[in-house]
């Protein structure tokens, strides 16, 4: 356990399970998932954060008084700002300047420096050759999340048992987990875990209909924010997972602003990940279907998912309705 943030260790992990319940016409559909807003800075990414610091303090990878840089799509630059913050680092965060207001915001509240990049510029790959750049010229420690294993790590010893756990309590197995890719440590965690702990291949990767990236269609705009940054990250391991769901960036909105109504706050990822679950069940799959709600709505205020109205229709799932909440574990 990193020293000096004892404190927290208790407000990352063990969050809700909840079993979603839904109607699309006459048929009933059960989605289970975790609810990841519970953690310290309301994201999934506060366990990446954690264990890779904790890996790197005990390695002697990162040393007192170097600064953290990252680059970022903004929920894991705002959990290296608070635990980086806690342990008496600088934080620079790299990243596009096209995301919402509210992550920026976010990261100046927990003391992090923004570098921004414009696609013009570069995008998110400029980005990233900015903490290599940085990295040079400054004491520092490069979490490189895009490319390290202990991402994936992270979800495989936290996020993955604690699915476990929860479903074995209800006695229901685990039969498919579908999840957005961003750096992909959630998804490989999941991939790697199951295979051991199932010895079956159950994971399904979402994408942006509009930018198919792990379908080698290429990077275009979307707004499902955190997922698809332009390309494939080097700890996504294609082989081992089922062909990717694609999600429109409605169908996305609409879901998410759903669970909103009902009193389940998720940005819009959230949304896209439960699309894909519904979505994989609508098809030819018989099972349980375990997804992540991986962040809050609070962080999407200022896009167009507090607007979005629940009166509009889904592209690939018609008559869709929430019927049921229920916290499970």
């Amino acid at each position: 356990m990193i020293r000096g943030l004892h404190s927290v260790i208790n407000l990352i992990g063990e969050t809700p399970m909840l079993k979603l319940t839904f109607s699309i016409g006459v048929d009933i559909f059960f989605v289970y998932a975790k609810l990841e807003s519970y953690n310290l800075t309301g994201s999934i990414k506060d366990r990446v954060a954690y264990h890779i610091l904790d890996r790197a303090y005990a390695s002697g990878e990162i040393l007192p008084g170097q600064t953290i840089i990252e680059a970022s799509s903004g929920n894991m630059g705002i959990s290296f700002a608070a635990l980086g913050g806690l342990l008496g680092h600088d934080v620079i965060i790299c990243m596009p300047d096209w995301l919402s207001q509210e992550r920026y915001d976010m990261l100046e509240l927990y003391g992090a420096t923004i570098v921004k990049f414009s696609k013009a510029e570069g995008g998110f790959r400029r980005c990233i050759e900015e903490t290599e750049r940085l990295g040079k010229i400054i004491p520092s420690y490069l979490p490189r999340q895009f490319k390290n294993d202990e991402n994936v790590q992270a979800h495989y010893t936290t996020t993955c048992n604690e699915i476990s756990r929860s479903m074995e309590a209800i006695n229901t197995t685990v039969d498919a987990f579908v999840a957005g890719v961003g750096t992909g440590g959630t998804i490989m965690g999941a991939a790697y875990y199951f295979d051991d702990f199932l010895n079956k291949k159950i994971c399904h990767p979402i994408e942006p209909a509009s930018s198919p990236v792990l379908s080698g269609d290429g990077s275009k705009g979307h707004k499902i924010q955190g997922i698809s940054d332009e390309f494939i990250p080097d700890i996504v391991d294609l082989n081992a997972l089922h062909s990717p769901i694609k999600i429109t960036d409605n169908d996305a909105l609409l879901m998410a602003k759903m669970l909103n109504v009902s009193g389940i706050s998720v940005g819009i990822s959230s949304g896209a990940n439960v699309v894909g679950a519904l979505k994989l069940q609508r098809g030819n799959f018989v099972g349980n279907v375990v997804t992540v709600l991986p962040d809050c709505g609070k962080k999407y205020l200022s896009t167009e998912l507090p607007k979005t109205s629940i009166q509009r229709l889904f592209d690939d799932l018609p008559h869709v309705e929430i019927l049921d909440i229920q916290e499970i574990f």
